[in-house]
């Protein structure tokens, strides 16, 4: 199993501890590697779907680690059924989704529990949830792979919600302070690209003064804006 970089950046955020959940694992590459590299003791390896979790097992079997990872058939946190892993993963889901994942299962964390989030979408949506419902984002990544720009998020849940709520330009773009140095450049270009992106459209909408381009002129105004604060 070669491990991507994606999936490598995932793994190094990870927090040694005892039980790890996979929420959506798919092929169970995360709780193989994270047992392989000591990372937890035993694993969840956690599917809605009945398809993805067969290839999971088999890999589990193919591994030698059927002892130490179990599937679950389950959709989002229901899958854990009644445990509280102290490590668990959501990847590879849009953003609204993952919040959908995370409102309903909110029960079922405990305070202090680490959570590596990569959500793939609606990345101002999803921080602004994180940041109403008790989460605390430590660190952040941003990485290109095969010509696509990953997030991953290394989160803690406090169960404290936050009223007053960060500046727009970081719910949108993350912190720079939460990004290591080698990040930063990935982080400045996709600012870069989004704001040239959203001029370029806001060009093309100049002379309509339809109700639907009015607002989407101002989204995308504020949405310069933001990336201009970001970059500074």
């Amino acid at each position: 199993m070669a491990a991507s970089e994606r999936l490598n950046r995932i793994l190094s955020m990870i927090r040694p501890g005892t039980l790890l959940a996979d929420i959506g694992t798919d092929h169970a590459y995360v709780p193989i590697e994270a047992v392989r590299r000591g990372l937890c003791r035993r694993a969840l390896a956690c599917d809605v779907v009945p398809g993805p979790l067969l290839r999971a097992r088999e890999n589990i079997e193919a591994a030698g680690l059927s002892d130490c990872i179990v599937t679950r058939l389950g959709d989002g946190l229901a899958a854990l059924n009644g445990n509280h892993p102290d490590r668990i993963v959501i990847a590879g889901m849009g953003g609204l989704l993952m919040e959908d994942i995370l409102a309903a299962g909110l029960e079922s964390l405990a305070p202090g529990t680490q959570l590596v989030l990569s959500p793939q979408s609606d990345w101002l949506s999803f921080r602004t949830f994180l940041a109403t419902h008790g989460f605390a984002i430590r660190l952040e990544a941003m990485l290109m792979e095969a010509g696509k720009t990953y997030l991953i998020m290394d989160a803690v849940y406090t169960g404290e919600a936050h009223d007053d709520l960060s500046a727009r330009s970081i719910l949108r773009y993350g912190d720079a302070a939460c990004y290591l140095a080698e990040d930063l450049p990935v982080r400045q270009s996709y600012i870069n690209k989004d704001r040239d992106t959203a001029g370029a459209i806001l060009r093309q909408l100049a002379d309509n003064d339809s109700e639907a381009a009015v607002t989407r002129r101002q989204e995308l105004t504020e949405l310069i804006a933001d990336a201009e604060e970001a970059l500074r």
